[in-house]
């Protein structure tokens, strides 16, 4: 049913709340047809920092009940109490392949290039980055690349053995992980306003939190 997946968001806000130092992030992935319900929920916890923007270059959703063609995929940037601003923010990636996935990937998995530069903007190397929704593993893999530590869980034991399996293969060089390019900002205007908030990675079918990253 539509919209059963929200009550993970209000979970995710109070973990984080709970977990994270002030002023660190909280990134989620969240879902177009449920973003307000999404952010709100969010909210119940965190203080908002940001939206930012996943692009997709293959295989795209589809509304047909709303003929509404999605090419791209919400993050949402929250933080414990205010945020610590400790590095710049690029609110806009591409993600890279086409989309497809293979006979045994997790049906939510996400592209790791993405997560890779979500990581390395939410937490310094070395750090610890939290996924309680871990589903294949894409957070660990990003960590595993960028040289942070990580911590995750599932409910569903297969989805863990899965993440086991991507990471035993990452480290047998199996996986090569393509991070997406970040352009260099030109000269920009300065805007004022309420700093930002934290940011969980969450996988979902529009509604269920596909992975959460916390940064404690």
């Amino acid at each position: 049913m539509a919209g059963d997946g929200l009550p993970s968001y209000s979970a995710l806000s109070e973990l984080a709340a709970r977990v994270l130092k002030p002023g660190r992030l909280c990134v989620a992935y969240c879902g177009k047809a449920w973003l307000p319900d999404h952010f709100d929920r969010l909210a119940e916890h965190l203080e908002y920092v940001w939206t930012g923007a996943i692009f997709l270059p293959g295989r795209h959703t589809v509304f047909r009940r709303k003929m509404i063609f999605g090419r791209w995929r919400p993050v949402a940037f929250f933080s414990a109490g205010t945020y610590d601003v400790r590095t710049t923010i690029v609110d806009a990636l591409m993600a890279e392949g086409r989309g497809e996935k293979a006979p045994g990937d997790h049906p939510w998995q996400q592209t790791v290039g993405p997560f890779a530069r979500l990581v390395e903007m939410a937490a310094r190397p070395g750090e610890l980055v939290l996924d309680p929704f871990l589903g294949s593993g894409t957070t660990a893999l990003a960590c595993l690349a960028t040289g942070r530590r990580f911590l995750g869980c599932d409910i569903d034991p297969g989805a863990v053995s899965l993440a086991l399996e991507r990471i035993a293969s990452y480290e047998r060089g199996e996986i090569e992980i393509q991070v997406p390019a970040i352009h260099e900002p030109g000269p920009s205007v300065a805007c004022g306003g309420r700093r930002g908030m934290s940011s969980t990675t969450s996988r979902a079918r529009c509604e269920l939190p596909t992975s959460s990253m916390l940064v404690p």
